[in-house]
């Protein structure tokens, strides 16, 4: 799906859409979110995009086949810099967008980037995502997230579930993963509150999130 749209003040390349042409050489990459990820609160689509010759101007952000962001390409990336030192616009071929996944409805959705070169060629990513969330799109109350409710949690390597915790004035399943794409613990499954067993199934199915299974090495401890 290629379009010509006008937003945040930039106007997407002035080529009609019939001198638009795939060009598979402009190297564009989606690093987060990842394909079969989990994204439950307020994140950035990120990456970028060089081509052997011509300049990429803008990326074009879809989900689910609806425009949801046109973002400028220019982003310092040395280290794209250094992995293709004959691409003249390398060093600058960053870009990103924050969305605010939690005002998708809970289930899975399909992200589309697309990236535009001054001469109206085009390249683009597909992946597919799942996201869930509380009850709310966007809470500004500090103290609606209590993990002191917690009535049983589940440890592995890389990975716990929260059993009880109170958010949003109802009890939670929540599970934090580790993320090597981004260095840090996200949450990967919110869902109502329910004791947690191997028959558990999870809305999102991510490959960290499976349920429970006797040979996961996993530890289950009750909070008194």
């Amino acid at each position: 799906m290629i379009k010509n749209f006008i937003a945040c003040g930039l106007a997407v390349t002035a080529l009609g859409a019939a001198a638009q042409e795939l060009d598979t050489d402009i190297k564009l990459q989606l690093e987060t979110p990842y394909s079969r990820s989990t994204q439950s609160g307020i994140s950035s689509v990120r990456g970028w995009s060089s081509p052997p010759t011509e300049t990429v101007e803008t990326v074009e952000i879809y989900i689910d086949g609806v425009f949801m962001s046109q973002v400028p390409v220019g982003g310092q990336r040395l280290d794209v810099s250094n992995a293709y030192p004959n691409n003249s616009d390398a060093k600058y071929s960053g870009w990103g967008q924050t969305i605010n996944f939690k005002e998708l409805n809970p289930g899975n959705h399909v992200l589309e980037v697309v990236a535009f070169t001054s001469d109206g060629d085009y390249n683009t990513r597909e992946i597919e995502f799942c996201s869930n969330r509380f009850d709310l799109t966007f809470n500004g109350d500090p103290d609606a997230f209590n993990l002191a409710g917690t009535e049983r949690m589940h440890l592995w390597n890389n990975r716990m579930i929260f059993e009880g915790v109170e958010a949003e004035g109802k009890k939670w399943n929540v599970e934090f993963t580790w993320s090597v794409a981004l260095q840090e613990l996200q949450i990967s499954q919110i869902t109502p509150y329910a004791v947690v067993d191997e028959t558990t199934s999870y809305p999102c199915g991510t490959p960290q999130s499976f349920g429970i299974s006797t040979d996961d090495d996993s530890v289950e401890f009750f909070v008194d």
